[in-house]
């Protein structure tokens, strides 16, 4: 919600252009287990996963989970392919800072799921799954909890195609076998510290996004 009112508040103030600028969101995200920790995802469609219908899990045993009939497609943002290929291009040999026992991380491009709510565990994520499946936009490769707010308020003031989602993988979205959800997210299974992941999924984050800041300036 906050980087959206700051976005809104950019775009709508007399004292500020935006019309030739890139506007990037920068930070790191959760992933499903595939995705190599210190991994660097560019989106190029953001999924907000509030916009959906929950009903109670026992009904019909279909998925609790259905996109929701009166908002259609509104939840969906997909990015201005010409800007997410430029910035794959610039990406494609960047230098990635690995973690320890990790497989290489690595540049991808796909799908960003976004919500307010910060969530963790198998179920959830089989969900989400789900979900980004109906919205056709599968499979998603990282969950964040700012980037469709702030593509929202961009769309509303005609600036969206001029915007970049940029997010490092600092931590997979559901527990190892054996571990329980929150021993997973909170690290109380091991006591072990996610300060690593955290800072090496932000550092090569903004490494790949100083790179397209440096190209665009040169430019």
């Amino acid at each position: 919600m906050a980087a959206a009112t700051t976005t809104a508040a950019l775009c709508a103030s007399e004292k500020v252009s935006l019309e030739n600028s890139l506007i990037l969101s920068v930070g790191i995200a959760g992933a499903p287990p595939e995705v190599p920790i210190g991994s660097v995802v560019v989106a190029d469609s953001i999924v907000d996963w509030d916009d959906k219908c929950r009903f109670d899990p026992t009904e019909d045993n279909a998925t609790p989970i259905e996109t929701d009939p009166y908002t259609g497609d509104q939840g969906v943002f997909d990015l201005d392919t010409h800007r997410v290929s430029w910035a794959e291009s610039l990406s494609e040999d960047s230098q990635l800072t690995e973690v320890s026992g990790e497989p290489k991380p690595t540049v991808d491009i796909g799908t960003n799921v976004c919500a307010d709510e910060l969530w963790h565990g198998q179920a959830v994520a089989e969900h989400v799954a789900q979900f980004v499946s109906k919205r056709q936009r599968e499979p998603y490769l990282v969950t964040e909890m700012e980037d469709s707010g702030t593509v929202a308020a961009l769309d509303r003031f005609g600036l969206a195609d001029q915007y970049l989602s940029i997010r490092g993988v600092s931590n997979h979205d559901r527990p190892k076998p054996g571990e329980s959800g929150r021993e997973s997210l909170l690290h109380t299974s091991s006591g072990a510290s996610n300060k690593s992941s955290y800072t090496v999924g932000l550092e090569n984050a903004v490494s790949v996004a100083s790179n397209l800041v440096a190209n665009e300036i040169t430019d």
